[in-house]
């Protein structure tokens, strides 16, 4: 019982993971207010992906993409019948439209906030990508661009 459980979202793990350690560059797109404050900027950007996650995608086409992949193996103990059903569904596809739909709903939130998007130049990539993810300083350096008119300006959407 604990294999059928465990196996098909260790698959989608290990697939996702896989998806994740491929991206090796910052993205090319951020979001940005003129003028933000950081107090704001953190406020805004944390409701925003509370938001996100939060949001049911339990009767999304991925979802029942996943149910069905559970339902083929629920009685099969071969580990190859979980990477059949995953195929059969193709996990990766089914992860990216699920991130679509995410960006999507957090593209919403944001532009609610009065947020739009600016293009990062690859000089600002290049220091995004000297800066560990999750540190403040990291998070200080987006919040330097995305409170300046002019970066918006001048990279905006």
């Amino acid at each position: 019982m604990r294999l059928r459980l465990f196996a098909l979202p260790v698959l989608i793990l290990a697939a996702s993971a896989a998806s994740a350690a491929t991206q090796h560059r910052p993205p090319r797109w951020s979001w940005g207010k003129a003028g933000v404050d950081m107090a704001q900027y953190r406020a805004d950007s944390i409701a925003c992906a509370q938001q996100t996650v939060a949001h049911d995608i339990s009767g999304s086409d991925p979802a029942r993409a996943f149910q069905l992949a559970t339902r083929l193996t629920d009685d099969e103990t071969d580990p190859l019948e979980y990477q059949r059903a995953g195929q059969m569904i193709g996990v990766d596809r089914q992860i990216a439209k699920v991130k679509d739909m995410q960006y999507a709903m957090l593209e919403h939130c944001l532009t609610a906030l009065g947020y739009r998007p600016f293009k990062l130049t690859d000089a600002q990539r290049d220091r995004l990508n000297d800066l560990a993810p999750g540190s403040d300083a990291r998070r200080e350096y987006l919040h330097g661009l995305a409170a300046d008119p002019e970066v918006l300006a001048a990279q905006g959407d």
